[in-house]
């Protein structure tokens, strides 16, 4: 496991937990966790850009922020390609 990642725990409805699991067996995602680091990264994105609330010294960090999700989102991209390649 990635040092600089946490474990957390939570509970979500089980409708929530259905439609992860239709996902995961879609090949959409590997697992749970990976589906819920990408949506977790994508709210918090689309937060950030919603409301504007970025100060112009944290400009440096969320570029660097949004660098590394459109790297993300293009391994995501790329692995879900080969997931539904494989399925085929």
């Amino acid at each position: 496991m990635n040092p600089s990642m946490k474990m957390i725990t939570l509970y979500i409805p089980q409708k929530y937990l259905e439609a992860i699991e239709y996902l995961i067996n879609q090949k959409y995602f590997p697992n749970r966790s990976e589906l819920i680091r990408v949506a977790i990264r994508d709210l918090i994105l689309k937060e950030l850009k919603i409301n504007e609330i970025i100060s112009k010294h944290e400009d440096e960090i969320m570029s660097a922020f949004l660098k590394d999700i459109e790297q993300e989102i293009k391994e995501d991209s790329e692995l879900k390609k080969l997931n539904k390649n494989k399925i085929k």
